[in-house]
């Protein structure tokens, strides 16, 4: 008896000692020298033991795997749900035991039957449990093998989950997305980008990571303006016979993820194109984004103020108008403020919201340059002046050119949608061609003088009467020069370039300050261009001032080739007579000659 039990205790001490090996070579790695109270020296799988120069006590240790993983680079903009994410094939998990036994399984995946597969425990299947769930049933096993230990469950990388897309697109098929993917990042791919499942099917997430995508910025707006596919009612097929509906226009334009929930593995979106049939409600008038998209049963006054980015800053917030068609005649309803969130929106109906007349205006001009206070002043359309404005500025500095100033009316100041329509008192030559008899060189003009003009005019500050005759309007801009007391002259001179204004040198002065005429230069075609308007004058009819320029036409090239070719013309005419004349000579005394010679 004796003997028998002594080997029974030999033996159970034997295959107590290969669990331990067993269990430190599979899963844990551990040594009672590497460990204390704390277990913060235990040595980990997935992990690597890094100890610290010159102290033997003390060391780190670096998660390999959490590196390998993070630079896959796959997104998740938030944290997975543990009551909600529901595990399956391919979810990697990281396992702490910690109890009678401790140890830490890095990189468990589930098999592709949902099975976890743990050296001294067994098979377990987790395969459509929440992680909660999950966590508890490893907790039940492992403290069937092992008392009183607890178990911590965390999902290091999410499966990719397989989406059947159907319907009116290019490419139907299975597609291939990273868990925790929202309709939105669906539709992107199939409508934004057009790919095909072949392009789609891999399980590389991270050449489809949202952040390396660098047309994501605009998607949503394309959105919005898309026409072709219904995307306000997606209905999404669940695998247990269940459904759900997102609205992609609505999430883009009020963020409401309820509009644009997860999809699950084997999720079923059925995509149809939108007709001229197709219902549609639109929001426009006092709304920071007017917006027409397809109707949608749950559409209300309310959600629609949303989708049209809220009420703009002019809007008369108590009412708005609806209108909406009824026995072939429409109708306005009136709405008023207290019933918006009660108000339910009908196929086709078409809310405006008015403008408050009584708000303040916002209106303003910008004046800058050489004034005492430059800045951007509220003004009235069609009420305030320049002058005005000047005033408000605090009026001019002594550095300022008064007469060089110009105006500047900002024409792109409307909406985009607004661009495209035709200001009745903007130059445009191609409008003009239908009913004019001006000729090609005319209409030429015309066409420069629309380039040139850009909306600036100027004004001669020291003319009140006229700052006062000039009103200002929103996004106008009055910009003062500053006065450099320099005249420029150019043209037919020898050196042209600026010269200092002396209120008593005269136009010729300046030219000879300016090396004096070139050879081809027409004294009788010197101009002054003035500053600020640019308008040329005689220098016979006006003064010249500081910032104005001078300049000097040349003999038109025509003219100028057709005297020296009379000057050839004329040299070799002189020529051919003396030839003349010598032959003539020649001839005479011939004749003299013969004459002498025979009376002899």
């Amino acid at each position: 008896m004796y003997y028998k039990g002594w080997g029974s205790l030999v033996f159970l001490g034997i295959f107590l000692l290969f669990c331990s090996n067993s269990v430190k070579g599979q899963v844990v790695g551990s040594s009672s020298n590497d460990r204390d109270e704390s277990k913060s020296t235990a040595t980990f799988s997935g992990f690597k033991k890094l100890s610290l120069p010159g102290n033997y006590d003390n060391f780190f240790y670096m998660d390999e795997l959490g590196i390998r993983l993070a630079d896959q680079l796959v997104y998740f903009e938030s944290p997975i749900n543990q009551t909600t994410y529901k595990l399956g094939p391919k979810d990697m998990l990281t396992i702490d035991v910690n109890g009678s036994i401790s140890m830490l399984l890095r990189g468990m995946v589930l098999n592709s039957q949902g099975d976890l597969i743990i050296p001294s425990i067994g098979t377990i299947n987790l395969s459509g449990l929440t992680i909660d769930s999950a966590e508890k049933k490893l907790a039940y096993h492992f403290n069937g093998t092992y008392k009183k230990t607890s178990v911590d469950l965390t999902l290091d990388k999410p499966r990719s989950i397989q989406v059947h897309i159907t319907g009116d697109i290019n490419n139907p098929g299975k597609y291939t997305f990273p868990a925790q993917t929202r309709v939105s990042e669906v539709i992107k791919q199939i409508i934004g980008k057009t790919l095909s499942p072949s392009t789609m099917a891999t399980d590389s997430v991270s050449s489809r990571n949202p952040q390396t995508e660098s047309e994501d910025n605009s998607l949503s707006r394309n959105y919005l303006n898309n026409e072709s596919y219904s995307i306000r009612n997606i209905v999404i097929q669940h695998q247990d016979g269940t459904t759900d509906t997102a609205d992609i226009i609505s999430y883009f334009a009020t963020g409401n993820l309820d509009d644009n929930p997860y999809l699950q593995s084997g999720d079923r979106l059925n995509l149809y194109k939108l007709t001229k049939w197709t219902p549609r409600v639109s929001i426009s008038g006092a709304v920071v984004s007017p917006i027409e998209a397809e109707y949608n049963t749950n559409d209300s006054l309310k959600n629609f103020i949303q989708m049209g980015g809220g009420f703009s800053s002019d809007a008369d917030t108590s009412k708005i108008f609806v209108f909406r068609k009824f026995d072939q005649n429409v109708h306005r309803v009136t709405v008023k403020s207290s019933n918006f969130d009660n108000f339910a929106l009908k196929p086709n109906d078409r809310i405006i919201v008015p403008v408050d007349q009584g708000k303040q205006s916002t209106q303003s001009a910008k004046i800058h340059g050489e004034v005492n206070n430059p800045g951007e002043y509220p003004v009235i359309d069609g009420s305030t002046t320049a002058y005005d404005l000047l005033q408000m500025a605090g009026g001019i500095t002594n550095d300022a050119l008064p007469q060089g100033a110009f105006l500047t009316r900002d024409t792109e100041t409307m909406q985009d949608e607004d661009k495209q329509e035709e200001n009745p008192t903007l130059l445009n030559p191609h409008l003009l061609r239908r009913t004019s008899i001006q000729t090609r060189e005319g209409f030429e003009y015309l066409t420069l003088e629309a380039n040139l003009s850009e909306g600036k005019v100027g004004i001669n500050l020291t003319n009140k009467d006229q700052l006062k005759q000039l009103n200002i309007y929103d996004g106008d801009r009055l910009y003062v020069p500053k006065d450099n007391q320099s005249v420029f002259v150019f043209g037919q001179v020898n050196e042209p370039g600026y010269y200092s204004f002396h209120d008593k040198l005269k136009v010729r002065d300046y030219i000879d300050k300016a090396g004096g005429f070139t050879l081809p230069a027409d004294s009788n075609e010197v101009f002054i261009v003035k500053a600020g308007s640019r308008s040329w004058h005689n220098p016979s009819n006006t003064d010249i001032e500081s910032g104005d320029m001078i300049f000097v036409n040349r003999t038109p090239y025509k003219y100028f080739t057709d005297i020296k070719s009379f000057e050839l013309q004329e040299k070799q005419l002189r020529n051919d007579t003396i030839q003349l004349i010598l032959a003539g000579v020649s001839t005479i005394t011939g004749f003299i000659t013969t004459y002498l010679v025979l009376t002899q």
